[in-house]
């Protein structure tokens, strides 16, 4: 039993390409979603301890309209129409750099690989 190492690389590339599109594309917006709403929290725990009325309704008000700002702009919809190009460019642009260098890697190891060995007669 003999390894192919293209069909190796290619079925490799194939499923962590498959992954980074699943994480630009999904999980990164929802990892910014989150991360605003941590923001908010920690904003929103800082105003409710003001002992002003008029303060805190303020600060609230400055705080909600900071996390919806920033929740529309990570929305699914708002995100791809703006991020559209940095978005092709990591799914598309990245994986293939990623994988022309460790075809190069494999095929520069192989070919030191090959220098180890004894010409056979």
């Amino acid at each position: 039993m003999t390894v192919n190492i293209k069909r190796g690389f290619n079925r490799i590339y194939i499923v962590l390409a498959a992954v980074w599109l699943l994480y630009c594309a999904v999980l990164f917006p929802l990892q910014r979603q989150a991360e605003a709403t941590r923001q908010f929290d920690q904003e929103g725990a800082a105003c409710w301890s003001m002992d002003d009325s008029q303060e805190r309704s303020t600060c609230l008000t400055a705080t909600t309209t900071n996390w919806n700002a920033q929740m529309h702009q990570w929305q699914f919809r708002w995100f791809y129409s703006w991020a559209w190009g940095f978005l092709l460019l990591a799914v598309v642009v990245l994986p293939i750099v990623v994988y022309g260098f460790c075809r190069g890697a494999a095929a520069i190891a192989v070919w030191v690989w090959k220098g180890f060995r004894v010409p056979s007669l």
